[in-house]
């Protein structure tokens, strides 16, 4: 849902607003179903080409923040930002508030399919911790970094009401609107590709996840053993069609 969101900005066909709620036109459940089946032919064909495929979506999302921050850096910060008496108008309740509704939260929980696909790792005792831990503190690197020049490169006029009413004209999310105010404009069309495939990275590994999820379910007689059943890559993929039938269902 959130990939095809970012992609209708350039997709206007795919969905459509009907009381302020976003929902999928027919073309866009027909978008979304066909991106699903993607994602599980990728994970049928072994764990191999998905690893392969999962390591450009992530050196594409690292990429972009990455390159986001150093040009909001290079385009000058402003510490007055930081300190002017209506920063932060409504306190740490609000700050935590945004975790779960804004969905940074997932950004941080994103490292348990590599717990989940521990048993195909190679000496998982170092594997896993440096996976899980790495991805964390990746992670608040990251966020922290981004909040940082985000706050910094602010031009007063954006904040001439005050940090409460901050606003952009055309406002398609804050970044994108940010670095097109500041002349950006090609980082503007980044940041949406990457708002868009970092999704798709993440149903890719999810689908491999849940997939094993099953197959533990399987092999505690939750789920009957022929849809245990796995292909010439090692893989369960009677349940990763099954997961996507189920996918089907949610999308009606």
């Amino acid at each position: 849902m959130a990939l095809l969101q970012y992609a209708s900005n350039y997709l206007p066909g795919i969905m459509e607003a009907r009381q302020g709620v976003h929902l999928l036109t027919h073309l866009g459940m027909g978008v979304a179903a066909f991106l699903m089946l993607i994602m599980c032919f990728i994970n049928v064909l072994g764990a191999r080409f998905l690893t392969k495929t999962n390591n450009l979506v992530v050196w594409f999302k690292l990429f972009v923040p990455s390159l986001t921050i150093f040009l909001l850096f290079y385009k000058g910060l402003q510490i007055k930002n930081f300190t002017t008496p209506q920063f932060n108008p409504m306190g740490i309740k609000s700050i935590l508030a945004a975790l779960p509704a804004a969905g940074v939260i997932f950004s941080f929980i994103g490292y348990s399919p590599a717990i989940q696909l521990a048993g195909e790792v190679k000496s998982p005792q170092r594997a896993i911790p440096i996976a899980v831990i790495g991805a964390l503190l990746i992670t608040i690197l990251i966020y922290t970094l981004l909040q940082i020049v985000f706050i910094g490169a602010l031009p007063e006029s954006a904040l001439a009401k005050g940090w409460a009413h901050l606003s952009f004209t055309g406002d398609t999310g804050p970044f994108a609107a940010l670095v097109t105010t500041l002349g950006l404009g090609f980082m503007g069309f980044l940041l949406f590709l990457d708002a868009s495939i970092s999704p798709f990275g993440t149903g890719l590994m999810y689908t491999a996840a849940t997939a094993r999820i099953a197959y533990a379910l399987g092999e505690n007689s939750y789920l009957p053993k022929k849809l245990m059943k796995i292909n010439k890559h090692a893989i369960p993929h009677r349940l990763i069609f099954l997961n996507f039938g189920i996918g089907l269902l949610l999308l009606l």
